[in-house]
């Protein structure tokens, strides 16, 4: 719907649909349509970021479009990347609701700044009575909401101390002044729009952007990979095992469902009815995890890698879904410390669960934001525990003193809705080593990519935004961004989109082989990192550099500084895809014989294990090898008649040694290899001779290690 902003006047105001293709000669043709007009009735106004992704735009009354500029406050804004982002606050498609609220105090507060940073750069604060107004089903009331408004956007948190009926905004907040107010005063009727809230998450998990920061941040490669084959056994087995279902649960963060399971075991009648629906879920959650690993490619990549939603890059290559759940972990909103309290290097973060139990974090946590891609957008800071703060949940709230925000440091984040990564397992925090970060501020970028960029020969752009206005006497210019330049950012969309994609691969290439600086190398490591990370950082319509030049450079400094070696990030990345496909292959073997699944569910039922009864905060999951004596039992059972089949659950069973049992046999030989382990118990016997004839391999100990275990 669109936001019901007043305009000074009534004005007519119309949304175009392009229908056409992204061929050439149909964007030409829709560019002319755009500076003409729509009849002579409407002209060119401006368009969203929601917008650009169809190309759409908006048309306004002819002769109306400069005052309804100036009246927004966008006349004297430069940027066209600013103007459609500011013009999304005007008017955008949203898919909640607005709420008008009335008769409220709104104050405009001065930010708290230092050196050139934001400490409070989007972050403000209203009363708990409005909250529970503009969200009254929501329980437990939200800490934190993320709103737009008539030219407003950020985030609100709670403030107990605000009386009731009072909202205030910070000056970053303020994009466009629609509102009309200077410092204070009551508005009669205020619109907003709750685009998010604070709400209990399950734990989150790392993608492989995150992992590569992490190993480059001295975290333990064998501890990730253990920890993705204890996440892959588990969702291997849980629908055949119930050891493997608690594991499943515990890991995925599914507490609920854990103390529900918990619940039903402890039944002493209809349990297995109870168990055959909770099964029946539970097979849903596998499925759903599953997914996760095989989301597609998507089609319409978005425009600005740093302003999209979290793991949205990954949509753009595929290659990088890879998930891997962390059960001290979550997802939570970045707010500013208003009372100034906190000190440089703490944080206090309320983590509520969907089982409605909470933990303040103590100690040693880790602070990421998504996309990443410098080492030191990692952040450890000290978690605390302040009773003061004890109204905020599911937010972590920055310090706002010391050299530079918190928030900042995370790939150059701020607090206006960015959500961050919060991570508390000492298996990953024990071996965090400090780095140097990246600085985010837009000159610092600009000048980091001028001057990497020359040592490679690169040429800067032939025109300037500037010059091209200077010499376009046509264009209609009203002392900020021309409507010629915003037709143009509208038409070139997918160009830029494309410009992103090829930055993602040099980084996709940086990161497979260990490199090793000759004297052919113009840049260090460091600085190729830097470059890379500044021009995913810099607004793409705006680099001044030849593109082509310079992905081509870098290519080639990337190819001149690697070595044959592959990296450890790399093989950690091909071992986890392996086990990501060997375990979905297994899965997807077993999944039309739902009945013996669930029979053989209930055969480790009755067996019984004494951690139904342990809570869940003190589960302790089972070693990856702990199952595997359950998969040859499942496969004795005869679930697997299909060559192909059995070949994938050889492999999900025997990793590795796979491939290299299969490379010292001939197809015979592995195959009755393979017909021993499905359970054909007669000829166990003649195909672990047949193995050891070879006498290049143990195979005594390979084929054991899944069918005696």
């Amino acid at each position: 719907m669109l936001l019901p902003y007043t305009l000074p006047k009534k004005v007519s105001i119309i949304r175009v649909n392009y229908k056409g293709t992204h061929r050439k000669d149909d964007l030409e043709k829709y560019r002319e349509f755009c500076e003409a007009g729509f009849n002579d009735t409407h002209e060119f106004f401006t368009c969203t970021r929601a917008m650009l992704e169809k190309r759409d735009c908006l048309m306004i009354e002819r002769g109306k479009r400069d005052e309804v500029m100036r009246y927004l406050s966008l006349d004297s804004v430069m940027d066209v990347s600013r103007v459609v982002k500011y013009s999304g606050l005007m008017m955008n498609e949203l898919e909640s609701g607005v709420e008008e609220i009335t008769n409220v105090f709104v104050r405009i507060q001065s930010d708290i700044t230092r050196m050139g940073y934001n400490f409070t750069d989007g972050c403000g604060r209203i009363s708990r009575d409005l909250v529970v107004q503009l969200l009254p089903n929501a329980n437990p009331v939200p800490s934190v909401l993320q709103i737009r408004a008539p030219g407003l956007k950020g985030v609100l948190v709670v403030d107990p101390t605000l009386e009731d009926r009072t909202v205030v905004f910070r000056k970053s907040m303020q994009k466009l002044n629609i509102l009309k107010i200077q410092g204070e005063g009551r508005v009669e009727k205020l619109p907003i729009a709750v685009l998010n809230y604070s709400k209990p998450l399950l734990c989150r998990g790392l993608n492989m952007q995150v992992i590569y920061i992490l190993l480059e941040r001295g975290v333990n490669a064998k501890m990730i990979s253990e920890k993705d084959c204890q996440y892959k056994n588990a969702v291997n087995h849980a629908l055949v095992d119930i050891q493997a279902a608690f594991d499943f649960l515990y890991i995925c963060g599914h507490d609920r469902e854990f103390e529900e399971l918990q619940n039903i075991l402890s039944k002493t009648y209809s349990r297995k009815e109870s168990l055959k629906s909770f099964w029946n879920r539970l097979k849903t959650l596998q499925a759903s995890q599953i997914g996760k690993w095989r989301r597609g490619k998507q089609t319409n990549p978005p425009h600005s890698v740093r302003d999209d939603p979290d793991e949205r890059l990954e949509d753009i290559d595929p290659e990088r879904r890879v998930v891997l759940p962390i059960r001290k972990s979550n997802l939570l909103f970045g707010v500013c410390d208003h009372r100034g309290i906190l000190e440089p290097g703490q944080c206090y973060a309320h983590v509520l669960l969907p089982n409605g139990k909470s933990e303040v974090l103590k100690g040693r946590v880790a602070i990421m934001r998504n996309p990443c891609y410098h080492p030191g957008d990692v952040l450890l800071v000290e978690a605390v525990d302040l009773d003061v703060f004890h109204s905020i949940h599911n937010a972590i709230v920055f310090s706002v003193k010391g050299e530079r925000p918190a928030a900042d440091v995370c790939s150059g984040g701020d607090l206006d809705g960015d959500r961050f990564l919060v991570i508390w397992d000492s298996d990953i925090l024990q071996n965090m080593k400090p780095v140097a970060t990246f600085d985010y501020r837009p000159h610092v970028v600009a000048r980091c990519i001028s001057q990497t960029v020359s040592k490679l020969g690169i040429l800067t752009a032939k025109q300037s935004l500037k010059r091209r206005r200077a010499n376009d006497e046509d264009a209609d210019v009203i002392s900020g961004a021309s409507k010629t330049d915003l037709i143009d950012y509208l038409i070139s969309h997918g160009s830029k989109d494309t410009i992103v994609g090829r930055i993602d691969a040099l980084l996709l290439n940086f990161q497979k082989f260990e490199f090793q600086p000759n004297a052919k190398s113009i840049l260090t490591r460091d600085e190729l990192v830097c470059l890379l990370t500044a021009l995913f950082a810099a607004s793409v319509d705006s680099m001044g550099i030849d593109v082509d030049a310079m992905v081509h450079a870098v290519l080639k400094e990337i190819n001149n500084s690697r070595t044959p070696n592959l990296s450890v990030f790399k093989m950690l990345h091909e071992e986890c895809i392996r086990n990501t496909e060997a375990t979905a292959t297994f899965v997807k073997a077993y999944e039309k014989q739902a009945s013996l699944l669930f029979s053989l569910f209930m055969d480790s039922v009755r067996e019984g294990h004494e951690m139904w009864k342990s809570p869940v905060e003190k589960f302790i999951p089972s070693e990856v090898n702990n199952h595997y004596g359950l998969t040859a039992r499942l496969m004795n059972a005869r679930r697997l008649v299909h060559p192909q089949a059995t070949k994938g659950v050889m492999a999900s069973l025997l990793d590795n040694d796979f491939d290299l049992l299969r490379g010292c046999l001939d197809e015979n030989t592995f195959m009755t290899c393979c017909q021993a382990v499905s359970g054909l118990e007669a000829r166990i016997d003649s195909s672990l001779n047949a193995c050891q004839a070879v006498g290049r391999i143990d195979c005594d100990t390979v084929l054991g290690r899944c069918y005696f275990v």
